[in-house]
């Protein structure tokens, strides 16, 4: 018979019972805070349940839903959910935090910096990067790939793409050749953004020609090829750019860590952006993320808007891949609402993800967690990036420094830590870590 491990001490100020009591109002219902009352009526009422989620949650959209789903449809004809609504990610996304807030906040294994984004400079690199794509002729239902590792400009472009309705999809760099090609030879992009260098357990990878290879077996169908700073950003940091000291911290693990502002952040990107300079002549189709975001400038200034394209509820907006391990790595088609409101059903009502949250995932871009930590932006939570070995010595020092609330990982993880007697507990004090999550596999509890 299995244990109960832990048990909250009160359920006040959980989303989960706040939106259980809008219900209850709404709809002249009482489930005396009985959560499987509440479950049961979830899937008895489905088109209730989803479209009071959609507006109790402030869904931005252009227009509004009527109906969650038509459950007369078989489901073997595939139902499409709020057939009438039209929305945009991205948008959605973009507005979940104030435009001083902070959005992302991403580091690097072995390196001494975090680069940190407010939601309104976010907003304005996404404007930039869509604005740019649609320059060089991207539009509504055109695949765009990312060759990245989990780092800022990945969001950016990942949002962009949505923010013009053209489809994502991507992979991180330690995958191999014939995996990544497996992969998008089947989405066919016309676009990929692709970085040049990686670090894992302290070794530099050149992923140069990893890029050349990918571009010429995705010949004719793609075009343009843009090269992003990854590496190139922290040295740059290093020599080059003067950066702002974080705040003080005593745990010698961290006391050289530098917090990189907004502005330092796109002067390292310029001073990185020249060191890419030498990779265009071998790499075909090619330019630097600088001379592709000059595209998308007006004037004199690179800040005037476009608005986001509304699009159907249902269509796609990213492609991500089953795993290979039963055969080739199969497609499998998200819509951009769905993937909102089913994340943050997900993360506010399961998870407990408010604004001001900080979430780090420990994941790659070709996982589908790392979609599902974009999104809890839409929360007013800030997303945290980690790029690098998961049992880098620093990893558990730096959750304390920057402030995690909510941590996320894999089954894996938990029993390699294990296995291995590390207790992250004796690192560091954790206290702003209020809850794990982990996926794919399952865990032991202890005796």
């Amino acid at each position: 018979m299995s244990t109960t491990l832990w048990t909250p001490s009160s359920n006040s100020g959980i989303s989960m019972l706040e939106f259980m009591h809008f219900v209850e109002q709404k709809h002249n219902l009482n489930f005396g805070g009985d959560y499987h009352k509440f479950y049961t009526w979830s899937i008895e009422q489905l088109n209730q349940f989803w479209l009071d989620f959609f507006f109790h949650t402030c869904v931005r959209h252009s227009v509004p839903p009527t109906r969650a789903i038509d459950t007369t449809t078989e489901m073997s004809s595939i139902p499409k959910w709020f057939p009438e609504c039209r929305l945009n990610y991205a948008e959605n996304i973009l507005s979940g935090g104030k435009p001083s807030d902070v959005a992302l906040l991403a580091f690097c294994e072995g390196r001494d910096h975090v680069i940190k984004l407010t939601f309104g400079e976010l907003q304005r690199q996404v404007i930039l990067c869509a604005r740019s794509l649609q320059h060089i002729g991207v539009k509504p239902g055109d695949r765009v790939a990312g060759l990245f590792p989990n780092c800022v400009e990945a969001v950016i472009c990942y949002l962009a793409t949505s923010y013009i309705g053209a489809i994502w999809s991507s992979a991180p760099p330690d995958f191999g050749v014939k995996g990544i090609v497996q992969r998008f030879s089947m989405v066919l992009p016309t676009v990929l953004f692709a970085v040049t260098r990686t670090v894992y357990r302290g070794k530099t990878f050149d992923q140069t020609p990893k890029v050349i290879e990918l571009v010429h077996a995705l010949e004719p169908q793609l075009k343009h090829v843009i090269l992003v700073p990854f590496l190139e950003l922290f040295d740059v940091a290093t020599n080059d750019v003067k950066v702002d000291k974080g705040p003080s911290c005593p745990d010698a693990d961290v006391s050289s860590i530098h917090l990189i502002s907004d502005e330092c952040f796109f002067q390292m990107r310029t001073a990185a952006d020249v060191r890419l300079s030498e990779y265009l002549t071998s790499i075909p189709h090619s330019c630097t993320l600088q001379q592709f975001l000059k595209l998308g400038q007006v004037g004199d200034s690179d800040n005037s808007e476009i608005g986001p394209v509304q699009l159907p509820f249902s269509h796609p907006m990213v492609i991500m891949f089953s795993s290979g391990t039963t055969g080739p790595p199969k497609c499998i088609v998200h819509s951009g609402g769905g993937t909102l409101i089913k994340h943050m059903c997900e993360q506010k009502l399961h998870s407990d993800i408010r604004p001001g949250d900080r979430l780090l995932y420990l994941t790659n871009v070709g996982w589908m967690m790392w979609n599902w930590l974009v999104s809890v932006l839409a929360l007013g939570c800030s997303a945290v990036l980690y790029e690098g070995c998961p049992f880098d010595s620093r990893l558990w020092a730096m959750i304390d420094y920057l402030g995690v609330t909510a941590l996320g990982t894999s089954a894996k993880w938990l029993a390699v830590l294990e296995d291995r007697g590390l207790k992250p507990v004796t690192t560091g004090p954790l206290i702003s870590v209020k809850h794990l999550q982990f996926q794919w596999g399952q865990i032991t509890a202890q005796p």
